[in-house]
C-alpha cells in the first residue's frame, strides 16, 4: 500500500486549515465582544440607557393635518360654505350633462342600427 502524498495536497490541505484557523479566531472575537457588551450592559452598577420619554404622534405627509379647535377660524365660514354649494352643485351639472350626452349617444346607435337593418333588408329585396 502506496501512503505517499503529493506536495500540491499537503499545500491545499495547510491552506485549508489556515483559513479555519482564521475563521474561527474571528467568530471567537466577534462573540468576545458580542459577551462583553451583554455583560457589562447587565451589570448591576451600569448606568441606565433611558428613552425618551412623551407623547409620539404619526403623521400622513400625504393628507394634511386635521384642524384643532384653536386653528379653526369662524370669519370664513360661510365663504367657505358658499364655495363648497358652487362645487356641489357645478359637479351636480357636470354629471348631469354627462348622463344627457350618454343618453343622446345611446339613441344616436339604436338608430344607426335600426337604419343598418333598413339598408340591409332593402338590399335583400
Amino acid at each position: 500500500m502506496n501512503t505517499t502524498t503529493e506536495p500540491s495536497e499537503i499545500t491545499t490541505t495547510k491552506a485549508q486549515l489556515r483559513r479555519c484557523n482564521v475563521i474561527g479566531m474571528i467568530v471567537g472575537g466577534a462573540s468576545a465582544v458580542a459577551l462583553l457588551a451583554f455583560f457589562g450592559a447587565s451589570a448591576p452598577d451600569a448606568p441606565e440607557t433611558t428613552v425618551a420619554s412623551g407623547t409620539v404622534q404619526l403623521t400622513d405627509l400625504a393628507t394634511p393635518a386635521p384642524l384643532r379647535v384653536q386653528d379653526v377660524d369662524d370669519s370664513d365660514d360661510e365663504a367657505q360654505l358658499q364655495q363648497q354649494n358652487n362645487a356641489m352643485q357645478s359637479m351636480i351639472q357636470s354629471e348631469q350633462q354627462a348622463e344627457e350626452q350618454n343618453e343622446q349617444a345611446q339613441q344616436q346607435a339604436l338608430q344607426d342600427e335600426l337604419q343598418a337593418q333598413q339598408t340591409e333588408q332593402q338590399a335583400n329585396q
